[in-house]
């Protein structure tokens, strides 16, 4: 015998629902929402981020107008170090942001374990209102007993909180890792059992740029509720400083900086999967990094200016190109661009190129070093490389080409692997010769 009872009801006894969304197509209410990526993209922080808009109510969405609170299930981060300066950044109310602890029969401190704490973690969502639960990372909060790689346990971890979510009309986003698949499913990439996907509702998958490291995307890769046809977030991780702690010491933190056109045209699945093949764009043909792209432009920019440019006019003029101000900075720091200080009261920054007649060959042969960071992985093959005007095949030594690249910078350095061997070429490249075209009213180099 057994205790169970099975019950029949016909499906004329309930009443259709909306779907309802505590993130407008991104994030359903009353469901968990996997948040997955490698480490190292900023995932806790995008997930921080997201929660300090919920405090706010800045959350398009049911919620939007409305602040609520936020409960935070974390197990690796530390709480005063890193997870209170990444909220405080983004501008979360952390009167509505609350970090759970447990302790148990002998007074221990110990995490939140998922499904053993569930009956007192719904009591607390309804206590504050919550209307995200974060759980930092998702793995980690699952009960010891319970294997993550088998599906019917992973289900009894996960269904049990789901269906807490459901009864409070809340969300949940999980963050978790992947693996080094490259596969066309991202499902199929996520750490532990493919129960993880599956019971959740739908899936933001985060990806690094392969031409660009310090640009990541943000994608909706699965969703049972909506459309997968949604635009994805184009992002960078930007230091912010909170001031001085109690110790005097600065504290410092990691603020996302959403793009402003996100993944434009290409729904964020397509971007997603793009980028995880490398950068790949079917027709549309990837030309070097966004770095190089600003190392060009700046280049061009200070040495048209013909001294010294103050540095928040070459700020602004870089912006009003497309490039964040990250971005600037580390082309100027690859360039060897000069910047200093004034001797004037209030002083300025200004950047030059310093000393023209030694510094510009450097900053060519950098551009011209980066700009094939991206260029390389795409040529694909010494077959096709052969293919291109210009090429000749040479030794293993990079500073023979060095030493070879014109002054007018029309030559790149190509590298070829091939069963082992690194080989260096040489070939023309028109966005390089475009780049270093003399200024109006200056003479050219061969004149």
């Amino acid at each position: 015998m057994t205790d169970r009872t099975v019950t029949l009801t016909p499906l004329s006894a309930y009443e259709p629902e909306s779907v309802q969304w505590m993130w407008r197509d991104y994030v359903p209410l009353g469901e968990m929402t996997l948040l997955a990526g490698r480490e190292g993209l900023g995932k806790s922080t995008v997930a921080y981020d997201v929660a300090a808009k919920v405090t706010q109510g800045q959350l398009p969405g049911i919620y939007k107008g409305e602040p609520k609170s936020v409960i935070i299930c974390a197990t690796e981060d530390s709480l005063t170090h890193t997870i209170l300066p990444r909220l405080m950044a983004a501008g979360a109310d952390t009167d509505h942001v609350f970090h759970v602890e447990v302790t148990d029969a002998e007074d221990l401190m110990t995490g939140l374990r998922l499904p053993l704490d569930n009956v007192q973690l719904e009591d607390k969502v309804k206590e504050v209102d919550a209307a995200l639960i974060l759980l930092d990372p998702l793995l980690g909060l699952v009960e010891g007993r319970l294997d993550t790689h088998k599906d019917a346990e992973v289900r009894q971890a996960l269904e049990p909180i789901v269906a807490i979510a459901h009864r409070t009309e809340s969300s949940i986003i999980g963050i978790i890792h992947v693996n080094k698949s490259q596969g066309r499913d991202t499902g199929d990439s996520i750490m532990g059992s493919r129960a993880f996907n599956a019971v959740t509702r739908s899936t933001l998958f985060i990806v690094s740029d392969p031409e660009d490291r310090t640009t990541y995307t943000l994608g909706l890769t699965k969703t049972n509720l909506g459309k997968l046809t949604v635009p994805g977030f184009t992002y960078q991780i930007e230091d912010a400083s909170l001031g001085n702690d109690a110790k005097g010491y600065e504290i410092v933190t990691g603020r996302v900086v959403w793009g402003s056109a996100g993944t434009g045209n290409e729904y964020g699945v397509d971007a997603i999967n793009r980028l995880r093949a490398g950068g790949e764009g079917g027709s549309r043909r990837r030309t070097g990094t966004q770095v190089a792209k600003a190392q060009m432009w700046l280049f061009k920019y200070l040495r048209e200016a013909g001294g010294p440019v103050e540095r928040d006019t070459v700020m602004a003029a870089g912006e009003a190109e497309g490039f964040n101000v990250k971005t600037i900075q580390r082309a100027a720091k690859q360039l060897g661009v000069t910047i200093e200080r004034t001797s004037e009261t209030p002083s300025r920054t200004v950047w030059s190129f310093g000393e023209p007649d030694t510094r510009e060959r450097d900053m060519k042969r950098a551009i011209v070093v980066e700009f094939l960071k991206g260029s390389i992985r795409n040529e694909g093959s010494e077959r096709q490389l052969a293919k291109l005007p210009g090429v000749g095949l040479e030794s293993d030594d990079r500073s023979v080409f060095f030493d070879r690249m014109r002054a007018d910078g029309i030559l790149a350095v190509v590298r070829i692997e091939s069963d082992g061997t690194k080989m260096w070429g040489l070939s023309k490249t028109d966005e390089l010769r475009r780049m270093f075209e003399p200024p109006p009213d200056e003479p050219s180099q061969d004149s």
